[in-house]
């Protein structure tokens, strides 16, 4: 019995350093769709993706902090040809949080019939940062099982990059809020192991019977 998924969970590793190969438009496509298929609370699909082709504004928007950045500075698309510009993703995808569909301004769960009334309130629920955790995942194991190369960026909320995303891609910040991003490109080393290692399983559970 074949275990595909359970094993592409296992390889699954982030990816930092990328060949300079655009990802084909059927497999972007699938890792999209594998994250529109995740779950959500109230099947609200409170999320919003942008998608970002263009090497030029992926640079923009994750140059802000590379000093640092263990990547180092080649993650900026250096105007030196001879430069490497491994670091760099071919893809990028922006995950916001789209408020008007998240469970925080739902009517059904305010008792009120006006989903525009909490439209811009400052505040999200648990619920929607989890669903958005797992499109996260699916986006990166679909991308895993393509040998697209992946990792999962936290830091695209630090200070100094956050404000001037909206504007970069044209986003309103009053409808959505951005949470995270994923980077996508082929593996430069495809066969460089993970160097991080996974503590033992049972320092992490409890079992009760």
């Amino acid at each position: 019995m074949e275990n595909k998924i359970f094993d592409e969970i296992l390889k699954r590793k982030s990816i930092r350093l990328y060949q300079d190969k655009e990802i084909p438009g059927y497999i972007i496509n699938r890792i999209l769709i594998a994250g529109h298929a995740a779950p959500s609370p109230k099947n609200l699909q409170a999320w919003h993706f942008v998608v970002i082709k263009n090497k030029k504004l992926i640079s923009k928007i994750m140059n802000t902090r590379l000093a640092a950045r263990p990547e180092g500075p080649t993650m900026i698309e250096n105007k030196d040809p001879s430069e490497p510009k491994q670091n760099l993703p071919s893809l990028l995808i922006l995950v916001f949080l789209d408020r008007q569909k998240s469970v925080f301004f739902d009517p059904r769960y305010h008792g009120n019939t006006d989903k525009t009334d909490y439209a811009g309130v400052d505040e999200f629920s648990y619920s929607d940062i989890v669903s958005l955790g797992c499109v996260l995942q699916n986006m990166s194991l679909a991308a895993q099982e393509s040998g697209i190369g992946s990792c999962i960026t936290g830091d695209i909320l630090e200070e100094g990059i956050n404000p001037e995303i909206y504007d970069l891609v044209g986003v309103d910040k009053q409808m959505y809020e951005i949470i995270t991003a994923i980077r996508l490109g082929y593996p430069l080393n495809p066969d460089e192991k993970s160097w991080a290692k996974k503590n033992e399983l049972n320092e992490h559970i409890k079992i009760i019977e």
